[in-house]
């Protein structure tokens, strides 16, 4: 491109007036920000559409259905060719715009800034991507699954639409549908990962809005994706994650199926179940 390329915002907002007018004053902040897209997700009290000191931020409202489809609502309305989406609780950083400027020398269709995350006593971390990821495409889209940090989500994520065309969310995903939505995107032009932070992450907060999710629902919606995508992507990404999710699952999952489904995928693939799974299984049965 030879100009400096626009951004358009996209932040879904579901009962968090007070962090929403900071996480759009981020967004604003962004060198070539075109407009912001707040879309109100069914909050008990609605967002005010003349709340905003600025013409470039537009209020759309819709009936409670999740952020999938806030973030589908918005993207049905954006006008720029690159698309950014920040979560109302959480904030991007000027620094962004290095995410983009790599996705146009790279020519990728989704680009991912790194994340520094804080916490609710005020503690800030960086997250660490790998060396051969950084300021650079993945290898494949279906890296992302195979990172330990999440670095590789919803807020700070900026896609192509010029590539990625009419693709939407998965509405019918209770958690993930994030990354599902980044590996199809960028089955088109690849995922670019940048090194430097693009977003603060708020983590630790009771009214955090997608929250900790269960490890029941994480689980389950896991094996999901790994359902689509496994055939399509590296096994040892999926054994890795697939191994880490049977320790989390056996230190802290309610349900009594979900230990077992892992257990049981993992036996499937002759993978194994990891000794520290067995272990804190071991430790939950005592104490209960």
């Amino acid at each position: 491109m030879g100009i400096d390329p626009t951004i358009e915002f996209i932040v879904p907002t579901y009962n968090q007036d007070a962090l929403l007018r900071r996480a759009v004053a981020s967004c604003l902040a962004v060198r070539g920000c075109s407009g912001v897209i707040v879309v109100d997700d069914g909050s008990q009290e609605p967002v005010d559409p003349d709340g905003f000191d600025d013409d470039r931020v537009r209020v759309v409202h819709q009936a409670n259905a999740g952020p999938a489809a806030a973030r589908n609502n918005g993207l049905g309305l954006a006008k720029d060719r690159f698309i950014c989406f920040c979560d109302s609780d959480d904030r991007v950083l000027p620094e962004i715009i290095l995410t983009l400027e790599l996705m146009v020398r790279t020519g990728a269709s989704v680009g991912c800034p790194n994340r520094i995350r804080v916490y609710a006593d005020g503690r800030e971390r960086r997250l660490i991507l790998p060396d051969a990821y950084r300021d650079a495409l993945l290898p494949r889209p279906g890296a992302i699954f195979g990172v330990d940090e999440p670095i590789f989500g919803a807020c700070g994520m900026i896609v192509d639409r010029e590539q990625i065309g009419d693709l939407r969310f998965d509405e019918s995903l209770e958690n993930g549908e994030d990354s599902d939505f980044m590996r199809r995107a960028g089955a088109f032009g690849g995922i670019c990962a940048c090194d430097a932070p693009g977003t603060l992450i708020t983590r630790g907060r009771r009214d955090n809005q997608t929250g900790d999710a269960r490890i029941d629902v994480i689980v389950s919606c896991f094996l999901d994706l790994m359902g689509r995508w496994y055939e399509d992507d590296d096994s040892s990404v999926w054994r890795h994650r697939l191994r880490a999710m049977a320790i989390k699952a056996a230190k802290h999952a309610k349900d009594d199926t979900t230990y077992p489904r892992v257990v049981a995928e993992l036996t499937h693939r002759r993978w194994g179940v990891p000794l520290k799974a067995r272990w804190a299984r071991v430790k939950r049965s005592v104490l209960r």
